[in-house]
């Protein structure tokens, strides 16, 4: 009897173990490959969907392509995708006929990434750095009776298509012009900037101002933040009962200057 029950105990044994070996052999793999299934299916999902979403963001932006084009091409006038030296020049001549000022210079200096040095030294800190944005630096002679010409010409560059970045301006030095009268030299030099494109061509900007030309309105605003300034009203003079002789007396002119800003 004994030995029977010991070969019972062993068989049973016998089966658990191999009972056991199968479910780590056989099936535990089976449910971790399963598991592991499961969790790629909803991965899966997930990511179907956002393409989807994706997708479908795309195909509402295509239907607005023509908009979207001609949006780009407005702003390719103001920050082109490429240097366009001839369109600079171009429009500052057109900026200084428009003032009545005559260029001696135009001077476009090296292009730097916006926001960093040579070195690649932030210039503010904590300015972020706009990737494939660049500044050129513009330096620009003029020369014109008096100062009036070269505020004008500042105005123009600040109310114009073309972005630019004003920083300085010099003036006063007087030359003999042409004409026998002295002309006012001025120096105003500043930043235009450029977003590299690589599929952008200089001529862009150039046949997007056909497409769009500008209104001659925008040169005639008054300068400020958009241009819509209100004037201050002028008081109305109180007039007095009785009339006092120094009030109609002739005024004595009071000299103004016109030195730049």
């Amino acid at each position: 009897m004994n030995t029977n029950r010991i070969w019972a105990l062993g068989t049973v044994i016998a089966i658990v173990a191999v009972l056991a070996l199968g479910y780590l052999l056989g099936v535990q793999p089976m449910l971790n490959r399963l598991d592991t299934a499961k969790a790629e299916l909803v991965s899966t999902q997930a990511n179907n969907a956002a393409q989807e979403a994706t997708l479908a963001a795309m195909k509402a932006q295509y239907d607005n392509i023509d908009e979207l084009r001609d949006e780009l091409e407005v702003l390719r006038i103001s920050i082109p995708g490429a240097l366009d030296s001839d369109f600079v020049y171009a429009l500052l001549a057109g900026y200084a006929l428009n003032a009545g000022a005559v260029i001696d210079s135009i001077t476009l200096g090296e292009a730097q990434p916006y926001g960093v040095t040579a070195d690649g030294t932030p210039t503010v800190e904590g300015l972020n750095p706009v990737a494939n944005l660049y500044t050129i630096p513009v330096t620009v002679s003029i020369r014109g009776e008096f100062a009036d010409p070269d505020l004008a010409f500042i105005a123009s560059l600040q109310r114009g298509p073309r972005l630019f970045l004003v920083t300085s301006y010099s003036g006063g030095s007087a030359e003999e012009g042409l004409g026998g009268t002295a002309d006012d030299i001025g120096t105003i030099t500043g930043y235009m900037f450029v977003l590299a494109d690589p599929a952008a061509t200089p001529e862009d900007a150039m046949n997007a101002l056909i497409d769009h030309p500008i209104d001659p309105l925008i040169f005639t605003k008054p300068l400020g933040a958009h241009g819509d300034e209100t004037p201050t009203p002028t008081p109305t003079p109180t007039e007095s009962a009785t009339p006092n002789p120094s009030d109609t007396a002739t005024p004595t002119p009071t000299p103004t200057s016109t030195t730049g800003p």
